[in-house]
């Protein structure tokens, strides 16, 4: 597979007969451990909220694998490594085993996320063009209105309400127009995006983890929608992390405060962000038809209050990759059949 290093390499050029079958034996054994543990503790193996969670982290390093072996090899070193979170802290006298088991998943998953971003770190980042910058500007348009009664007080908010106008005109303003996209734009628009992001990852991690577990006794309408909730924060955790360290890249550390590894840091983040961001122009009319789909769908969910704001903003994020895919084949396949005749 072209662009990949040496070890996704080594990971697929393995056979199952060859993996190492002493990592197997550890999780086996550290396994059986743990449930005897559980039982005598009366504790909990896995909150159900961690079933999508990893189902959806599973589900999106595959695709971003193209391969079961390294996905199964990352999982089994991130499950290994986990078993850390039962060791005692630095300053923890009196030692609570549930406790650390509370925060064993949570480990796993965070270990997964950073093998996933060291194997994969280009792939993480998401290539960008003027209709998704759209589409994350009428979302965050969407979203502010939304919230506004709520948050009118809050500073922050505020702050978001003042500046977001500006970003969300100047991405309009490049997807109705055909002015040349520049590097200042490219980088301004993909730095938009990056926030945007950051916004909308935020807010969706405080309100799936404010529902601490998912019900199962309420109605299935309910109980899919909290599965959903926490399946669609797995797939998109590798790149809420993965934005993070991007957005953070622009802020001084001590070791690096504003002296010239600051700058030379600054400036290949800028790059990346400037080569992430695609200089090929949609075309108006597809603008308008995102513009009006985009639009119309938000605001039938903001009138009817169909499905909650943060849920239905990351679905849509979910689904458009999927419908432009769709798309594409579809107008491939008319196509080859134009041509055939």
């Amino acid at each position: 597979m072209k662009g990949e290093n040496a070890i996704i390499k080594q990971i697929n050029g393995l056979k199952f007969g060859a993996l190492p079958f002493f990592v197997i034996s550890i999780c086996v054994l550290f396994t059986i451990i743990l449930a005897v543990f559980i039982n005598k503790s009366n504790g909990t193996l896995l909150p159900l909220s961690i079933i999508p969670l990893i189902c959806g982290l599973v589900y999106e390093f595959r695709i971003l694998s193209k391969s079961w072996k390294v996905v199964l090899v990352t999982f089994l070193i991130a499950y290994v490594f986990s078993f850390f979170a039962f060791l005692p802290g630095k300053h923890e006298n009196n030692y609570v085993f549930n406790d650390h088991l509370t925060y064993w998943p949570y480990i796993f998953c965070f270990i997964f996320i950073l093998i996933a971003i060291s194997l994969y770190d280009k792939k993480l980042i998401p290539e960008l063009n003027e209709g998704i910058t759209m589409l994350h500007s009428i979302a965050m348009a969407y979203w502010i209105i939304d919230m506004t009664p709520k948050n009118i007080h809050n500073f922050f908010f505020v702050c978001l309400i003042v500046i977001a106008p500006l970003f969300i005109a100047f991405s309009f303003y490049n997807a109705f127009s055909y002015k040349p996209l520049t590097s200042f734009s490219r980088l301004i628009l993909s730095v938009w995006s990056s926030i945007v992001m950051l916004v909308f990852s935020i807010d969706n991690i405080w309100r799936v983890y404010h529902y601490n577990v998912v019900d199962t006794t309420g109605s299935w309408d309910l109980i899919l929608y909290n599965f959903m909730q926490y399946f669609l924060l797995g797939i998109s955790s590798m790149f809420i992390v993965r934005n993070f360290y991007m957005i953070i890249g622009f802020f001084p550390s001590k070791e690096k405060m504003f002296n010239d590894d600051y700058v030379d840091d600054v400036d290949e983040l800028v790059e990346l962000y400037i080569e992430r961001y695609s200089d090929t122009q949609v075309k108006i009319k597809y603008s308008i038809i995102g513009f009006l789909i985009s639009t119309t769908i938000f605001g039938l969910n903001y009138y009817f209050k169909l499905m909650p704001r943060t849920f239905f903003i990351w679905l849509s994020f979910f689904i458009y990759p999927l419908l432009i895919a769709f798309s594409k084949f579809m107008v491939s396949k008319y196509l080859s059949k134009e041509v055939s005749k």
